[in-house]
């Protein structure tokens, strides 16, 4: 079963003069499995959206549900519940390297499992588990301190943190945030590796829309905590108006295809990655090249 976010809303501070509403009648379902990615200029009410998925806020209206179970336990039975669906969902938070605090990797990786009443040796089988799921060699890295790792380095670990509790569902707050261009792209490989072998749903929360085309298949648009739209990425980055109303710029090839386009030459919509945006170009200038070619016999 899903994560069912049911017509939530969520006011900051009510009853204030700072009183604000960051979600407002927002639904939608995370199925198990999926990729789904969450875009929107800052202030949309992403953060606080995720934030409701394992219960660290409730809304101030509305329902969220893990697996079926209401997180919002009403009697002391449905609270053990929804506890227990809680943990299902792991939160990844943005920069999550600078909340490392063991004295080593292994330390901070099996803190996790340990708090939950594991055995050292079922927590060991963990922490070897989780570093094999985000690429960190354990015999290279169990005994660094976390503090002499890069910052890809520390990401990693982080998140083997979360996976060690083996949760279903793995959101992930802005994971890319100031990786450079190899870093990002082992990281979300990494995931989306996550996500086919482990079978575990993901939902990834970013401005980088090139992230959400190397591995989303499935884009949330919000704006001022409104879903504007919902839907696959190759047709979402089509839609420039939603993309406008949401504060954000298409992916690069998106744009570059865009102004190509606009210039004339001849190239199918819906073209995402830069290899089909490499692929179209040529396409579209084969027969030009051909017809140069015969003016000049």
């Amino acid at each position: 079963m899903p994560i069912e976010v049911k017509n939530i809303t969520f006011t900051y501070m009510p009853g204030t003069p700072y009183e604000h509403q960051a979600l407002r009648g927002v639904s939608f379902t995370v199925e198990e499995g999926a990729i789904v990615a969450i875009a929107g200029h800052t202030g949309s009410g992403k953060s606080t959206l995720i934030q409701h998925f394992n219960g660290l806020i409730q809304p101030t209206t509305g329902q969220v549900t893990v697996d079926g179970v209401d997180l919002l336990g009403r009697d002391k039975k449905s609270k053990a519940a929804a506890k227990e669906a809680a943990r299902k969902v792991g939160m990844v938070f943005q920069y999550p390297e600078r909340q490392l605090f063991a004295e080593t990797v292994y330390e901070d990786i099996a803190f996790g499992p340990l708090a939950h009443g594991l055995t050292a040796k079922e927590a060991a089988l963990r922490v070897r588990e989780a570093m094999s799921q985000v690429g960190l060699d354990y015999e290279s890295y169990r005994r660094r301190s976390p503090l002499e790792l890069s910052g890809g380095e520390g990401r990693r670990v982080a998140i083997a943190g979360i996976l060690a509790l083996r949760p279903k569902y793995l959101v992930l707050d802005e994971p890319t945030a100031g990786l450079d261009p190899r870093g990002r792209k082992e990281l979300l490989g990494k995931i989306k590796e996550l996500s086919l072998k482990q079978g575990m749903a993901v939902v990834l929360v970013t401005h980088y829309m090139e992230d959400i085309v190397a591995l989303a298949k499935r884009v949330v648009f919000l704006r001022r905590g409104e879903i504007i739209l919902d839907d696959a990425p190759r047709r979402a980055f089509l839609q420039r108006e939603a993309l406008k109303e949401a504060g954000l710029k298409p992916p690069r090839t998106v744009a570059l295809i865009n102004r190509l386009s606009e210039a004339g030459l001849k190239i199918p919509r819906g073209v995402l990655t830069v290899e089909e945006a490499a692929e179209a170009i040529y396409q579209s200038l084969s027969p030009r090249q051909g017809e140069r070619q015969q003016r000049v016999k």
